[in-house]
């Protein structure tokens, strides 16, 4: 009897620096630099994923004309270790976007940190031996296998109209937010939202507006069942455009994809004996890692932060905001600490934009409402952002965090592999009445493994025994 019991692994987090020389026009002020990330389809290899990760850079600069956009993109290929995975295994990767800096004139010397993280389902099982007319104990277990999540991808397409006579678009980026799934059987049912953060050009002036949409989708997770839960990881690649008139149009494809858990149970045999043949039992222990505590959650975060360099006399436009940096610790409540790091356009008292760049600390509290038994991993990104202007240049921001938590246990079966006859018993010729005085801890199964008889002729000649005691009287007798 073969035992399934697949799990999904992650590997470390792949961190990377990728330097970037961008030409600038004679004079140029260097405002901001939105930086966007995607990784492509991966590739599972043998102890590696191979993906691409694609960089996006857009330059915003003032010149004498006024405000201009230079569009930069780079593409590199990232292995990222992963040992034990298997040629073709199912993987998912996920790229972001750490942190970014850049410096110098003439030549723009742009400088990201990216990090990509990786999982995969490793094919795991255990052959165990069957009853096959054996006297046996069994030891039931539910074993929570990982089965894919198909790969589905949504066209998205939403309009919005923050503002009239728009020049163009300068840079965008969209954050996609779960925020419930569910399942049923062979579907898991998702619901979230879309938030595109857009910096366009108004009269020659930077300005940024958010459009958002929800959606609520059903994807193929073949296997599913009730009982089960599912980690969905999405991601969106698209463009966003300015219309005739005034208009701004975001169009992409949402792409959602990930791994459901699918409980099933089964026996397997603890111990074993015949009542006719001597054994060489052969016991081995099988190692089950799964993935059954999934927590979404949302929590507010607010911070603030003065410029020291320029009076801010407005915010001009926003970036989509990112996490830089977090730590985890505690089971329950699970403490999320970490740093978010915010770029924004802002102008000064005569209205010229200068780019400001934010770090704010938060903390925020998961609480699973069940049991998280191993360890946990945490993803977090920003579901809302928003800032405002105080008087003495102090820019407040607010928002919320989305947190997704993943619980990793590992637990050991020991259960009988196979077993080999050696030969006959010896039996006495004669019927023996046997009194035995169960020992501690024993059970029934013991006492006949002991006696070299069945449990149900033990029950038939003693009707009155319930679960063992220590000191408990048992007669038996053959015929």
């Amino acid at each position: 009897m073969y035992l399934k019991c697949d799990s999904v692994k992650k590997a470390e987090p792949f961190q990377l620096y990728i330097d970037t020389e961008i030409e600038l026009p004679e004079g140029a002020e260097v405002i901001s630099v939105p930086v966007k990330a995607w990784a492509e389809a991966p590739l599972s290899k043998t102890n590696e994923v191979v993906t691409t990760l694609n960089i996006e850079y857009s330059v915003v600069i003032a010149t004498e004309n006024g405000i201009e956009v230079l569009k930069e993109h780079r593409s590199e290929g990232v292995r990222i270790p992963f040992p034990g995975l298997s040629e073709g295994a199912f993987s998912v990767v996920k790229a972001v976007i750490v942190g970014s800096e850049y410096a110098g004139d003439g030549v723009l010397k742009v400088r990201v940190m990216a990090e990509v993280n990786a999982s995969a389902i490793f094919e795991e099982g255990f052959e165990a031996a069957e009853n096959t007319g054996l006297e046996v104990r069994t030891e039931k277990i539910t074993v929570y296998s990982a089965l894919p999540i198909s790969v589905q991808e949504i066209v998205y397409s939403v309009a919005a109209a923050p503002d009239a006579d728009i020049s163009s678009v300068i840079a965008s980026q969209s954050i996609v937010t779960i925020d419930s799934v569910s399942v049923a059987t062979d579907l898991v049912h998702v619901s979230g939202c879309i938030t595109t953060y857009i910096q366009y050009l108004k009269d020659g002036k930077i300005n940024g507006t958010t459009v958002t949409k929800t959606f609520e989708e059903e994807v193929l997770a073949s296997g599913m069942t009730e009982g089960g839960v599912a980690e969905v990881i999405p991601s969106f690649a698209g463009e966003v455009a300015s219309s005739e008139d005034g208009s701004i149009r975001v169009e992409g494809v949402l792409r959602l994809t990930g791994f459901c858990f699918v409980p099933e149970c089964f026996s397997v045999i603890s111990d074993a004996y015949s009542l006719t043949k001597e054994l060489s039992l052969q016991f081995k222990e099988a190692q089950i890692t799964e993935n059954v505590c999934l927590v979404t959650d949302k929590s507010k975060f607010f911070g603030s932060v003065r410029e020291e360099s320029f009076a801010p006399y407005c915010i001009a436009a926003l970036n989509a905001p990112g996490i830089s940096a977090m730590n985890v610790k505690g089971m329950n409540p699970v403490n999320i600490e970490g740093v978010l790091t915010a770029h924004m356009t802002a102008e000064d008292s005569s209205g010229v934009p200068r780019g400001v760049q934010a770090e704010i600390a938060f903390r925020t509290e998961c609480y699973p409402s069940e049991e998280c038994p191993g360890s946990v991993s945490v993803s977090a990104e920003i579901a809302d952002y928003s800032a405002r202007l105080r008087q003495g240049g102090t820019i407040e921001l607010s928002g919320e965090i989305a947190v997704r938590l993943l619980s990793e246990s590992t637990r050991y079966v020991r259960y009988l592999a196979s077993y080999e006859e050696l030969g006959d018993k010896e039996l006495p010729e004669n019927p023996v009445i046997t009194l035995y005085i169960a020992g501690r801890e024993e059970t029934l199964f013991d006492v006949a493994k002991a006696l070299n008889a069945d449990t149900e002729r033990l029950k038939e000649l003693n009707p009155e025994l319930g679960e063992l005691s220590e000191g408990d009287k048992i007669i038996y007798y053959d015929v």
